[in-house]
């Protein structure tokens, strides 16, 4: 085979495979700029060279995860969009103080790509609550892209990136200045976050295997098919408790979402409760 759609193709349907995620035709330039220095590297002069070497690697072989973290989009910032941040902090966590008496909280986060908004929820969450310690407070957040997710571990950022969503009042009381372009979050805030690799179609995946007060499962959905998204929706569902929360991305539009969460407006803006 030398046709080079053809071979992107094979790439496309192998990308589905293993991540998910949907890749379509018209993405074909973005996804040959992104595996050429792969290309290179793996010494393969033709792209159905490095098709045929790829296919048969194992998940936790090194070029193989370089292949995930290339082809995965780490897009992100802190605070991103703002409502969802502001509805934890001026409608969800004060409720929550008032009316949990086991002082137990959950939250997914996923995907972390390289840690802005599960730190994002912490830091509100550290806004509001005077005693957080005395909570059972834990986010459970991850990524499948490696890359990604030693960057959120590390917690350290690059001057530009804290521009992104960061004010001067929260970059001073939650980041340590490291150099003159880098920014690392305070050690306080990291233990209440457990970061883990995840591929969010793993049914075995540790995310499923927690309930939640609250998911953010943002900016992920558009990635993937109708088919997939059911899916992971009923997977939601089940992991949610009665009454919790769901994110999503503020420009994702998912089929079939309100069949199974209750819309609800806070602020203008749409949220889903599990109404079980």
């Amino acid at each position: 085979m030398s046709n080079s759609k053809e071979i992107l193709s094979l790439i496309r349907n192998l990308i589905k495979e293993k991540t998910g995620i949907t890749y379509k035709e018209n993405k074909d330039y973005f996804l040959e700029l992104k595996l050429a220095p792969l290309l290179k590297k793996a010494k393969c002069a033709k792209i159905m060279d490095f098709y045929n070497l790829i296919k048969s690697l194992p998940f936790d072989d090194n070029l193989f995860k370089e292949f995930i973290d290339a082809i995965t989009i780490n897009e992100t910032s802190f605070f991103r969009d703002g409502y969802p941040f502001d509805i934890l902090r001026i409608h969800i966590f004060p409720r929550y103080i008032q009316e949990k008496k086991n002082k137990k909280i959950r939250i997914m986060s996923v995907p972390s790509s390289t840690g802005q908004e599960p730190y994002s929820i912490v830091m509100t969450a550290l806004e509001v609550f005077p005693d957080i310690d005395r909570w059972d407070f834990k986010i459970v957040s991850g990524d499948i892209s490696e890359y990604a997710l030693f960057r959120a571990k590390q917690g350290r950022y690059r001057q530009i990136e804290v521009a992104r969503g960061l004010n001067a009042y929260f970059l001073g009381k939650y980041f340590t200045k490291i150099n003159d372009s880098e920014y690392e979050i305070k050690k306080d805030l990291k233990k209440y976050i457990e970061f883990h690799k995840i591929n969010v179609l793993d049914k075995n995946a540790i995310i499923w295997k927690e309930t939640y007060d609250i998911v953010f499962f943002r900016n992920i959905m558009i990635y993937f098919d109708l088919n997939t998204q059911k899916e992971l929706l009923s997977r939601i569902k089940d992991v949610l408790k009665k009454d919790g929360y769901l994110f999503i991305g503020s420009s994702e539009v998912i089929i079939g979402i309100s069949k199974l969460f209750k819309i609800e407006k806070i602020d203008r803006r749409v949220i889903y409760v599990n109404s079980k």
